[in-house]
C-alpha cells in the first residue's frame, strides 16, 4: 500500500488509513516500517520517528524483542541514512 501511494505521489493521502490499522496491530513491524516509511514520504519525519519509538518501546517493553531489520532501515532512512533520502526543505 505505501510503495503504491509513494510512488504515485499521494503518500499524503495513504498515511490517515495506514495510521489507523497500525493502531489495531499494535506488534507488525511490516505495517509500521511502512507507515513509517509513507510519513517521510509525506513531509511528516517527526511523526515518522515517532511511530518509530512507539513500536521499539512496544516491542522491547512487551515483547523483548529488539525491532527487526525493516524498522531499523525505515528508522534511518529518516534520519537521512541508508538508501532512501528525502529533501530536507518543505515543498
Amino acid at each position: 500500500m505505501a510503495e503504491a501511494a509513494i510512488g504515485c505521489g499521494r503518500a499524503g493521502e495513504a498515511c490517515e488509513p495506514l495510521e489507523q490499522l497500525a493502531g489495531a496491530l499494535l506488534y507488525d513491524e511490516a505495517i509500521h516500517t511502512q507507515l513509517i516509511l509513507l510519513l517521510g514520504h509525506a513531509w511528516r519525519r517527526a511523526d515518522g520517528l515517532r511511530q518509530h519509538e512507539l513500536i521499539r518501546r512496544r516491542l522491547t517493553d512487551d515483547l523483548g524483542v529488539d525491532p527487526g531489520a525493516g524498522l531499523r532501515g525505515a528508522h534511518l532512512a529518516l534520519l537521512g541514512d541508508g538508501e532512501r533520502r528525502w529533501p530536507r526543505a518543505s515543498p
